[in-house]
């Protein structure tokens, strides 16, 4: 199976995820896929920017793409350009970001993104207050930095959830792991 996406010349820009049904990485990591799929759409949506399309391949279903495409750990992104089958760029799941995905694939830098504070086509609107009718006023539209695009809760939950993995996998001090008396203590912590 050859699925046109990836293997067809007249795509245009695609964000993939490889990943396996059981990898734990990869169920903790779809969440937040999900989130920078939508946060990437926004902004294109947003700044009238060339489309994105995104995917997700399972390897343990379609092993020869996988092989194809050189996966070897799961989760794996990768970006492929307007019209183009060959991989861009590959993204650490771990340090993906919207505007980091629009820049890789060349379609605005994400200095652009957060020095562009209006929408041309969106930027005026006709004021109520002034005398007459034509008067417009010019209203600033602002596009969110990297850290606004996240929320607190979300950020905290990842604080919590890598924290109670480690308590869950040992926490190693200076002389080895804890006994189970301070490391119970510490998870309840």
């Amino acid at each position: 199976m050859h699925p046109d996406f990836l293997y067809g010349p007249n795509n245009g820009h695609r964000m993939v995820e490889f990943y396996a049904v059981w990898c734990p990485h990869c169920r903790h990591f779809r969440g937040h896929y999900i989130q920078v799929a939508r946060q990437v759409k926004a902004i294109i949506k947003d700044n009238n920017l060339e489309d994105v399309t995104i995917y997700a391949v399972a390897c343990n279903m379609y092993k020869d793409i996988c092989h194809d495409f050189e996966i070897g750990g799961y989760p794996q992104i990768r970006l492929f350009k307007a019209n183009s089958t060959k991989v861009a760029a590959q993204v650490n799941y771990w340090e993906i970001h919207a505007f980091d995905v629009l820049s890789l694939l060349g379609i605005q830098s994400a200095q652009d993104l957060a020095s562009h504070k209006t929408d041309p086509a969106l930027s005026l609107k006709e004021d109520k207050n002034s005398e007459g009718s034509g008067k417009w006023k010019s209203v600033e539209k602002a596009v969110p930095s990297k850290a606004q695009l996240r929320s607190k809760e979300d950020m905290f939950s990842d604080a919590y959830l890598s924290f109670d993995f480690s308590l869950r996998n040992g926490v190693f001090m200076q002389k080895g792991a804890l006994p189970d008396k301070s490391a119970t203590a510490l998870y309840e912590w």
